[in-house]
C-alpha cells in the first residue's frame, strides 16, 4: 500500500483522495473518521467485497483503493458507537446487528411513531460506564427516558442533550460529571425529571431551567454550584420537589419560589444563603418538608 495516499470509491462513482502520514499507525476506524468525521459509525468499508474490521491496521490490507457503503440503520449505529465510547463490554449488553433492535437489553422502542428512530427509552444506570457523554445521544430524537445515573461518567454535560426535546426523563446523577449546566436544558420543555444531583458540577443555575414549566422534579444538590438562585425557578408552577441543597449558592431566597403552590419538598440547606426567609414560602400548603440553615437564615 502507498505510505502516502488511498483512494476511497463510494458505490456512485465518487474517490476521495486521504493522503496518510503514516499508514503503518492508521486503523480502518481511523479512516472512516477521515471519510466522514460526523457519523464514521455509519460506514462500511469494503476490500475484495469483504468488510473490513476496525480494528485492522491498513498496512496489513494489500491495496490502496477501497470502497465504501453507508449502513441503513442509523439508530442501530448510533446505538453501537454510544456503547462503544461509553466502554460498555459485549458481555454487559446484547446490542448486536444480530439481534432486532426489540430484543435489545436496556432500550424501549416504539414502532408506530412514523420516524425511522424508534426508540424511547435507553436506560444505562449502574452499568459502570466510563469515559464522556457522547454528543451523538443527541441524534435520538424520539427519547422520552434517559438514565445515565450510578456511573463514572466524566466531563461535561454535552450541549446536544439539548435536542432531545421529547424527554421527559433526565437523570445523570451520582457520576463525575463537571462544568457548567448548559443552558440547552432550557429546550427540554416536556421534561418532569430533573436529576444531576451527585455530580461535580460547577457555575450558575441557568435560568433557562425556568423554560421546563412541566417540571415536576429538580435535583441539584450535592454539586459546586455558585451564585444566587435564578428567580426563574417561580416560573416552574408543577413543581412538587426542589433539592439545591450541598452546594455553594450564596444571595438572598428568591421570594418566586413562595409561587410554587404544589411545592412538597423544598431543601435549600448546607449553602451560604443569607437574609430571610421569603413570607410567601409560609403560604405554601402543600409544603411538606422545608430544609435550610437556621443559623445563618432569619424568619420574617
Amino acid at each position: 500500500m502507498s505510505k502516502y495516499e488511498v483512494y476511497v470509491k463510494g458505490i456512485t462513482g465518487y474517490t476521495k483522495i486521504i493522503q496518510l502520514s503514516n499508514h503503518n499507525l492508521i486503523t480502518v476506524y481511523d479512516l472512516k473518521k477521515l471519510i466522514n468525521s460526523d457519523e464514521h459509525y455509519m460506514i462500511r468499508l469494503l476490500h475484495n467485497g469483504v468488510e473490513l474490521d476496525d480494528e485492522q491496521f491498513l498496512n496489513q490490507i494489500d491495496t490502496d483503493t477501497f470502497y465504501y457503503l453507508m449502513k441503513l440503520n442509523k439508530e442501530v449505529e448510533l446505538l453501537l458507537e454510544i456503547k462503544r465510547k461509553m466502554n460498555i463490554e459485549d458481555a454487559e449488553l446484547n446490542w448486536s446487528r444480530d439481534i432486532d433492535l426489540s430484543e435489545w437489553e436496556r432500550i424501549e422502542i416504539n414502532n408506530d411513531n412514523g420516524s425511522k428512530f424508534k426508540v424511547t427509552k435507553l436506560d444505562l444506570d449502574n452499568n459502570q460506564l466510563t469515559g464522556e457523554i457522547p454528543k451523538d445521544i443527541g441524534k435520538l430524537t424520539n427519547l422520552q427516558y434517559l438514565d445515565l445515573s450510578y456511573n463514572q461518567l466524566t466531563g461535561e454535560i454535552p450541549k446536544d442533550i439539548g435536542k432531545l426535546t421529547n424527554l421527559q426523563y433526565l437523570d445523570l446523577s451520582y457520576n463525575q460529571l463537571t462544568g457548567v449546566i448548559p443552558k440547552d436544558i432550557g429546550k427540554l420543555t416536556n421534561l418532569q425529571t430533573l436529576s444531576l444531583y451527585n455530580n461535580q458540577l460547577t457555575g450558575v443555575i441557568p435560568k433557562d431551567i425556568g423554560k421546563l414549566t412541566n417540571l415536576q422534579y429538580l435535583y441539584l444538590n450535592n454539586n459546586q454550584l455558585t451564585r444566587e438562585i435564578p428567580k426563574d425557578i417561580g416560573k416552574l408552577m408543577n413543581l412538587q420537589r426542589l433539592y439545591l441543597n450541598d452546594n455553594q449558592l450564596t444571595g438572598e431566597i428568591p421570594e418566586d419560589i413562595g409561587k410554587l403552590m404544589d411545592l412538597q419538598y423544598l431543601d435549600l440547606s448546607f449553602n451560604q444563603l443569607t437574609g430571610g426567609i421569603p413570607e410567601d414560602i409560609g403560604k405554601l400548603i402543600n409544603l411538606q418538608s422545608f430544609d435550610y440553615d437556621k443559623d445563618k437564615l432569619t424568619k420574617n
